[in-house]
């Protein structure tokens, strides 16, 4: 039996996952919390090294890094269902990857900006990297059998079925 999940939603329409092995979503989660430490260490010897503003570094360097990503969790009899935002991408710049208690959803779209100057006709392309990282716990096991993906109007929809265990527990307490 599968424990985690690899996706790419469909534009527009629901799909079936493809079940797949991916590695540990914590290691994801822990390696960009080091990018994010790492560039709030550095605007704090910017400040010249005070004390005081260690929070204020953090969320300052996690809003450079990536856009915020809002994120809804639905908890039905059967399944789990997680909404995020994440207008100006398609299906191509995400990934959810999930395990049983995990969903992480993680992308990145590049965004151009051509300036025309007129002497001399050049043309200067200016470029950005808008990134989501947003892991979210899930408060019941999930098993990604049947999991499925909807893309639609920038608002990501994955509805993952709960685990047996889950389910009887939901319907016990019925």
């Amino acid at each position: 039996m599968p424990t985690a999940i690899t996706l790419r939603p469909a534009d527009l329409q629901e799909a079936v996952l493809d079940i797949a092995f991916s590695q540990a979503i914590l290691d994801q989660v822990h390696e960009t919390e080091k990018q994010i430490a790492q560039r709030a260490y550095a605007l704090y010897e910017q400040r010249g090294a005070g004390d005081g503003h260690a929070v204020e570094d953090w969320f300052h360097a996690e809003s450079e890094l990536l856009k915020p990503v809002p994120v809804e969790r639905i908890e039905t009899s059967n399944e789990m269902m997680v909404r995020a935002e994440v207008p100006g991408f398609s299906s191509r710049d995400l990934i959810v990857e999930g395990d049983a208690n995990n969903l992480l959803v993680r992308g990145s779209v590049e965004n151009a900006c051509v300036e025309c100057k007129k002497a001399g006709n050049r043309k200067c392309v200016h470029t950005s990297t808008t990134r989501i990282f947003r892991h979210v716990s899930l408060p019941v096991s999930v098993t990604p059998r049947g999991a499925s993906a909807k893309l639609n109007n920038g608002v990501l929809t994955v509805s993952i079925p709960k685990a047996v265990s889950s389910r009887w527990a939901a319907e016990k307490a019925v």
